[in-house]
C-alpha cells in the first residue's frame, strides 16, 4: 500500500498481509502520518499494489476465519476442500 499526502509533502509504504490488515496497519500508519507530517486522513490517497488472488493462493482456515461474513465470499473460495 502507498499513501500520499500532496498537502503534506508526505508519502508511506506499508506492505500488509492479511495479518498486518486485520491487526489495523492502515490505521496505524495514517496515525502516525498526522502525528509526524500534519497528515488528515481525507487528505490521503491510497494506492494498492498487487496482491494474490483467490484463483492460485491457498490459504488456512484461521485466513478464512479472520474475514467478516459480509465480505467472506468476495475474498476466498472453496474448492477441492481447500480455501483459495
Amino acid at each position: 500500500l502507498i499513501l500520499h499526502d500532496a498537502k503534506q509533502n508526505a508519502i508511506a509504504a506499508i506492505h500488509a498481509g492479511w495479518r498486518g490488515a486485520v491487526a489495523g496497519i492502515l490505521g496505524y500508519v495514517i496515525e502516525h502520518m498526522g502525528a509526524t507530517f500534519g497528515t488528515s486522513a481525507c487528505d490521503l490517497q491510497l494506492f494498492v499494489g498487487p496482491s494474490a488472488k483467490s484463483c492460485c493462493y491457498q490459504v488456512k482456515e484461521d485466513f478464512v476465519s479472520s474475514i467478516s461474513s459480509e465480505f467472506l465470499t468476495r475474498v476466498v473460495n472453496k474448492k477441492n476442500g481447500a480455501w483459495y
